[in-house]
Order: structure tokens, then C-alpha cells, then sequence
């Protein structure tokens, strides 16, 4: 596995989290689901065609560019030879131009041109130059994308960052106060732009906390966990995790010593194996 992690640029330090490249063989990146994750994710596939396996079974074949937004649930993605990506985790707040799901009720959603055209011209900087030089240019297309935020994204940013800041520990009548909105108006707002509530975010962004702290430390118990991130007890902190993840806290720690053995592995973050 080949794998880089970035930090983006000064100037797009309030719309991206990070940046970077994945490249995988097959019979690996088939074994793992995608967990959900507080961002935004921008994915470019240069690689071998791949495929969302959906709720029924079906395989769907991916555009080369989309636009994984918030998840409740893992998805699971196929490919059919080498896997190669390059991706952007945009912030909750940030806004692109999209045309519609993949399928029906997905976070997949498809995105027309300019971004289209991107997955060929990223395959020949791959090809000739190498990930190091995809990684510059993906980032000064975002920039040049950019366009001044409304004050609806202004606003969806303000209280985003206080959601991320305290780990989704934050009372819904606090937030939307320091947003001089009633909660009704600050779910509607939050639901038009990042299809959650913030409610649902909070919850979402204290389970990639969790995730990260395992990642960590897989060690850590249930009881201790619970009472770090604020649950109010063990029994609703498992509960809670295993409605995003499928499963118990206690498996994916198994998973998290499994997967660093095997792989030497340090940020697993996103991925979980499969049976």
C-alpha cells in the first residue's frame, strides 16, 4: 500500500482538512468498508474502475469524480484492479456544485464540470510527474473554485467550528444562540447544506473523535471512552457507536490491533475489514 497525507495549503486551510493519495491492490482495498467520517470527502479515481455495492447487493459503477458527503452508515466499495485515488476531506461547510445522488438515498453524489474533466488530466500528472505533483494541482483547482461563501455558509461555519471544537459536545439551544437563530431555523439551514442536522453532525463528529482516540490507543475501555467524550453512559456510547459503525467500540479496537500488526499501519481511520 502506498499512501500520502497532507496538510493543504495556507489558503484553503478553512475549506480542507487534508489531502492525499491512497494506492492499493485489489484483493486488500476489497476487504475494507468505508466508516462514516465527519468531512466532506472529494475523491478522484485514477486507478482501476470501482463500484459502490449497494444495500441490495448491486454493484454501481462510480464516475471517476465524486462527492462522498456525511454518512450514517458504512459503504462499501469494490475495484477491479489497482486502486488509485486522490482525495480532499472538505469540511461539512464547504459547497460544491452537485447534481444528484448516485443512487437513491446515497451520500454518493455526482458532480458536473468543471470537475469532470479533472481525472484525466490528475492520471497524466500521476504518470509522468508522480502523487506529490496530483496533490498541487488538485488543491489550485479547489482554490481557483472558490468562490466568496454566502452568509448562510458563513453562519453554517461558525457553528460547525464550535461543533468540531468541543467534539459534538454542545447543547442545540447554545449553539443556536451564539447563531441568534431559533433551532428550528438552525436545522433547517444545516440540513439544506450538509443534508444533517446538527444534531445528527454533533453525534457524527463525536464518533470520528472516538475513532481517532482508538486509532490511538486501542486499549482504551468502553467505560473510559464513554466518560471521556461525554455519553451519558457506557450502554448509550456503545449504542451510539454502533449505529455509525456497525458494530461494538470493543470490535473495531480487535479490528484497529489486527489491522496495525498486520500492516504497520497508523492512520486506519476510514476503513474497517469486512468478512
Amino acid at each position: 500500500m502506498s499512501r500520502i497525507e497532507l496538510t493543504p495549503i495556507v489558503e484553503l486551510k478553512d475549506q480542507v482538512k487534508g489531502v492525499g493519495t491512497l494506492e492499493e491492490v485489489q484483493v486488500i482495498y476489497n476487504r475494507v468498508n468505508t466508516l462514516p467520517d465527519p468531512y466532506n470527502e472529494f475523491i478522484v479515481s485514477v486507478g482501476a474502475p470501482m463500484y459502490l455495492v449497494t444495500d441490495s447487493g448491486d454493484q454501481v459503477e462510480m464516475p471517476t469524480v465524486f462527492l462522498n458527503r456525511l454518512q450514517s452508515k458504512p459503504l462499501r466499495f469494490l475495484v477491479d484492479g489497482l486502486s488509485q485515488f486522490i482525495s480532499m476531506r472538505l469540511y461539512p461547510w464547504v459547497v460544491l456544485p452537485t447534481i444528484r445522488p448516485l443512487v437513491p438515498e446515497s451520500s454518493i453524489v455526482l458532480l458536473g464540470e468543471p470537475y469532470l474533466s479533472l481525472a484525466p488530466r490528475l492520471r497524466r500528472i500521476v504518470q509522468h510527474y508522480g502523487y506529490q505533483a496530483a496533490l498541487e494541482e488538485i488543491q489550485q483547482f479547489l482554490l481557483e473554485q472558490s468562490a466568496r461563501p454566502s452568509r448562510d455558509e458563513q453562519l453554517l461555519q461558525t457553528a460547525t467550528k464550535q461543533i468540531f471544537a468541543v467534539h459534538g459536545q454542545l447543547p442545540m439551544t447554545e449553539l443556536a444562540a451564539t447563531c441568534h437563530l431559533s433551532t428550528s431555523q438552525l436545522e433547517r439551514r444545516f440540513k439544506q447544506f450538509t443534508s444533517m442536522t446538527p444534531k445528527q453532525l454533533s453525534r457524527l463528529v463525536r464518533f470520528g473523535a472516538v475513532v481517532e482516540s482508538l486509532l490511538t490507543n486501542p486499549n482504551q475501555s468502553p467505560n473510559d471512552l464513554a466518560f471521556n467524550f461525554g455519553y451519558a453512559d457506557q450502554s448509550h456510547f456503545i449504542h451510539d457507536f454502533k449505529s455509525f459503525a456497525g458494530y461494538t467500540p470493543g470490535d473495531y479496537a480487535q479490528t484497529v490491533k489486527q489491522i496495525i500488526t498486520r500492516r504497520q499501519l497508523a492512520d486506519f481511520s476510514q476503513y474497517e475489514p469486512t468478512a
